[in-house]
């Protein structure tokens, strides 16, 4: 038996930076389309969390997703699946109280208390720990699976599942932001096998592979570019590999501004390339023509599968002073900008909670 462990789908996924209209209509679609080629291959299938960008998504999104949802044997609640507050009713939720077996399905905390659920798949037991309302709650949780009596179990192999942040400054941790200590996941792997994590789109692994941060199945924007994997666990062998299911090298490349500026040719955009990122130094007066390059040599050319471009050059000043560019693209607010600078950053949630304070204290 394979238990194959993915994580962040982020379905319905709205990108305005660094695209055009058509483009994050294409970005959204290939999140659907990667996450159901993730789990064409055979094996029983586990999520992580954040299977959708937002807690709350039009009817389209939610129909594309039933398909997805209903290949996952079970799925963790992510952050971005939920809301805090008691009152509201999300996707996933949706989800879990329309489909068959959703209830068992899907993992999802109550507000009142810490909560973990465990399955047992063949000989190999899963704990698995969803996103909580605080992180006094996520706490109680970590203590009940550290607690949790495994001799009454018929069980080799446990592996502890999560959705949040690992080794995060205290000061950074909120409720939309759970973290994992270093020291406590040192103490729980006295317990388990395996800790895999979800949350973090960048996969890493630390105490010698035995702590994995699963990673998203493909970037979401320039901030989280790099490969992207699944974990597969065999119960038969007793191990557990890496499988990439998206190349760095493949989706991601930079050219130089003076390539574009001076008509030089360029490797082809390769019908897999969809991230590019535009570097260099330009003077002042060399912006708009670097604007129209970008248009016409990327954009153009690129316009059935680039997902996003990013203007990064520097303009450089006649006395040799640097200033940031204007990244490319359409005008946006600041509070947009700064969300979609922030969206895949441990920052995230702290500006989310500030817009809703503000948000608050103009209804007041």
């Amino acid at each position: 038996m394979k238990l194959v462990f993915s994580s962040d789908y982020h379905l319905g996924l709205n990108r305005v930076a660094n695209t055009t209209a058509q483009s994050r209509i294409r970005l959204r679609d290939a999140i659907s389309y990667q996450a159901k080629n993730v789990l064409s291959d055979d094996g029983t299938h586990i999520c992580l969390g954040d299977l959708f960008d937002q807690y709350s998504n039009s009817e389209s999104v939610i129909i594309d997703s039933l398909d997805i949802y209903n290949k996952l044997t079970l799925i963790l609640s992510g952050n971005h699946d939920l809301i805090n507050d008691q009152s509201k009713r999300g996707s996933l939720d949706l989800l879990m109280e329309s489909m068959y077996e959703g209830h068992t399905r899907t993992v999802r905390a109550s507000y009142n208390t810490g909560y973990h659920q465990t399955k047992i798949f063949k000989d190999t037991v899963i704990v698995s720990i969803p996103h909580h309302s605080s992180q006094d709650k996520f706490d109680i949780a970590l203590q009940q699976a550290y607690e949790k009596d495994f001799s009454v179990i018929p069980t080799e192999t446990k592996i502890l599942l999560m959705h949040c942040n690992f080794d995060m400054p205290e000061v950074m941790t909120n409720d939309t932001a759970l973290n994992l200590t270093k020291e406590d996941a040192e103490v729980l792997l006295e317990v388990y096998d395996y800790i895999l994590l979800g949350h973090i789109h960048q996969p890493a692994e630390y105490f010698g592979g035995r702590l994995k941060i699963v990673g998203n199945i493909m970037p979401t924007g320039f901030s989280d570019i790099s490969d992207k994997r699944v974990l597969i666990y065999d119960t038969d062998a007793k191990i557990m590999v890496s499988k990439n299911i998206w190349h760095k090298s493949e989706g991601y490349r930079q050219i130089r501004a003076s390539c574009l500026l001076n008509g030089d040719a360029f490797p082809d955009l390769h019908t897999e390339l969809q991230f590019v990122d535009v570097v260099g130094k330009v003077s002042p007066n060399q912006v708009r023509d670097l604007k129209l390059a970008i248009h016409k040599r990327i954009w153009a050319m690129g316009s059935e599968h680039l997902l996003a471009v990013r203007d990064q050059t520097e303009i450089i000043r006649p006395e040799g002073e640097f200033i940031e560019s204007i990244t490319g693209g359409p005008v946006v607010t600041l509070p947009e900008k700064v969300d979609s600078t922030l969206r895949d950053s441990d920052l995230y949630p702290l500006w989310k909670e500030l817009l809703e304070i503000c948000r608050r204290n103009e209804n007041d």
